[in-house]
């Protein structure tokens, strides 16, 4: 921490340093040094509109109740944390996976889960798949882990929104989750030049199988379809 601080006096840019601060602050539990760096990172203007609004999304396809975003990247870990830091919601927490290498963390998320601490074999994604399996808590997995985690793990997972949950679904909670993010979610860069609009087609699949019969729904089903036309126009490889 102290290498960061004397790197941050000498750095043009601090917001580049900021993220370490953040991450190095949060594997240690300093949520006073969390905090004030996780408040800079927000007022830098370092995250672009496209990765907020995106984040903002993801947010609203989470439950209310106490819950668990396991990230795998810096677009889908520290926007999340400012915005859960600025919106003051406490009943959600982001595991990183990189940051699963740490033991010390490794104690205190198996602490916070409320799960025995389990052997490590090396894996992060094993030892977090193998924690959400012991745990009470929601767990979540979002679509930037690598797609080896995720068809590893794929029949303990069921879409919901822009997130994944490691929990079982009836198809009814499902279909309405969906449809409820939807509709909160910013439309605002849904389609946009960063890569990660490409994971909204995998609601839109799902929404376009769930409402295709349902004619309560004809303005959502019609209005899913056309963003989704506009996404697989600007990301061609997303067509199947």
């Amino acid at each position: 921490m102290e290498y960061l601080k004397s790197a941050e006096l000498k750095t043009e840019n601090k917001a580049e340093l900021y993220s370490d601060f953040i991450a190095c602050s949060h594997v240690l539990n300093k949520p006073q040094i969390f905090e004030e760096y996780t408040t800079k990172l927000r007022n830098s203007g370092f995250i672009t509109s496209e990765v907020l609004e995106y984040n903002k999304n993801v947010l609203r396809s989470i439950e209310s109740s106490q819950s668990y975003i396991v990230t795998n990247g810096w677009e889908d870990t520290y926007p999340l944390l400012t915005l859960l830091k600025q919106e003051n919601k406490s009943n959600l927490e982001v595991i990183n996976v990189e940051w699963l290498m740490d033991e010390e963390y490794r104690v205190i998320t198996s602490l916070s889960l409320n799960i025995s601490n389990h052997p490590f074999n090396g894996s992060p994604y094993d030892w977090i798949y193998e924690a959400s399996q012991k745990t009470t808590s929601n767990v979540y997995y979002t679509p930037t882990l690598p797609s080896s985690v995720l068809l590893k793990a794929q029949n303990s997972l069921t879409p919901m929104g822009l997130v994944f949950s490691l929990k079982n679904e009836t198809a009814s909670n499902q279909k309405m989750v969906c449809v409820d993010s939807w509709k909160r979610f910013s439309k605002l860069e849904l389609v946009s030049n960063s890569p990660l609009s490409k994971n909204y087609i995998l609601l839109f699949n799902v929404l376009e199988s769930f409402l295709s019969e349902d004619k309560s729904e004809k303005g959502t089903y019609q209005q899913v379809k056309d963003y989704k036309k506009q996404l697989v126009k600007k990301f061609p490889e997303l067509k199947r």
